[in-house]
């Protein structure tokens, strides 16, 4: 298991002991540089979770980056 694999699993981990109390629909994404379009260098990484309520009128969004290995700090960040 690599360092990326462990920390995604344990942020999915927590993220659906956490979302056992709610209902709602779970999204979890792994974010890197070779997931963009085009693919890129970047050794920075993170995770995605969206909990969509089952009405589906409310989302609860949670990121998380790891930028220890690049040795660089956030500037800027989006969503879509």
């Amino acid at each position: 298991m690599t360092i990326k694999t462990a920390l995604f699993s344990g942020v999915a981990l927590a993220t659906l002991m956490s979302a056992s109390a709610q209902a709602g629909t779970l999204f979890l994404s792994v974010l890197s540089g070779t997931n963009e379009v085009p693919a890129n260098a970047s050794t920075a990484t993170g995770t995605g979770v969206l909990i969509l309520n089952d009405a589906k009128t409310s989302a609860t969004v949670t990121g998380t980056h790891n930028l220890v290995a690049t040795g660089s700090t956030v500037v800027a960040g989006h969503i879509h």
